[in-house]
């Protein structure tokens, strides 16, 4: 069985597919770099807005327009949780949400389950770009993104009337303290100069445990090492 991994999304949704791919070599499944030559092709997705939608289902089109006619669609991240309806046209085997990845168990035979491999902190989705001479805050924000990540949490604690993501993302869901400060340990003592702490509202980290997000970050910049934090989606309420 050969299995294809595309993504289109943002950041956290790489890591989605990131950990896709972990979880498929972990399992002694084989990846292709083709839609083409696979048993099944997996897209990570957006559906943030129409226009990420639409790139979600271009490249739905282009898999399915490669695939042979035994072949099978699974499509994860959000698009299927928001839009469900705009993929009930191709030959989709199985979805997942950003949530619900452990639906993977039940379509591949596994000694790994999901659950078991950890958010990565680096994807090959990521955009490779050169370090510029002089960098301006975004271009710095922007390096960062694309570096080092560790996922804090998913979900977030709004019910806000102009955002879908939440159908996709869930309530908030804060990972344990000590499992974050294991992992920017990790990156520091590996020489990552940058720490992208990642989260649908990073803002909100901690509600749900009985800790706020600064409570975190205290912790955090208080580990030894020459690095600087950055800060993604974080929710000033």
């Amino acid at each position: 069985m050969k299995v294809y991994v595309d993504c289109v999304g943002c950041e956290q949704r790489k890591l989605d597919a990131q950990r896709v791919i972990d979880y498929l070599r972990v399992n002694d499944i084989d990846l292709t770099d083709s839609p083409a030559d696979c048993d099944y092709a997996i897209l990570v997705t957006c559906a943030v807005d129409a226009s990420n939608e639409a790139n979600s289902l271009a490249r739905l089109d282009k898999i399915g327009g490669a695939l042979r006619k035994d072949a099978k669609i699974i499509v994860g991240g959000c698009l299927p949780s928001i839009s469900p309806g705009k993929i009930a046209g191709y030959p989709v085997a199985g979805t997942f949400s950003p949530r619900s990845m452990e639906v993977l168990d039940s379509l591949f035979d596994h000694q790994t389950p999901m659950d078991d491999v950890r958010y990565p902190n680096r994807s090959t989705f990521d955009p490779q770009k050169e370090s510029l001479t002089h960098q301006t805050p975004r271009d710095e924000y922007d390096a960062a993104k694309n570096g080092f990540k560790v996922v804090i949490s998913q979900g977030c604690l709004g019910e806000c009337s102009y955002c879908v993501i939440r159908e996709a993302t869930g309530r908030l869901d804060s990972f344990p303290p000590e499992q974050i400060m294991e992992a920017v340990r990790r990156g520091v003592s590996k020489g990552e100069k940058t720490v992208m702490l990642m989260g649908g509202d990073t803002g909100a980290y901690g509600r749900d445990i009985g800790m706020g997000f600064h409570d975190l970050l205290r912790d955090v910049v208080a580990i030894p090492g020459d690095y600087r934090v950055f800060i993604h989606d974080f929710n000033v309420n």
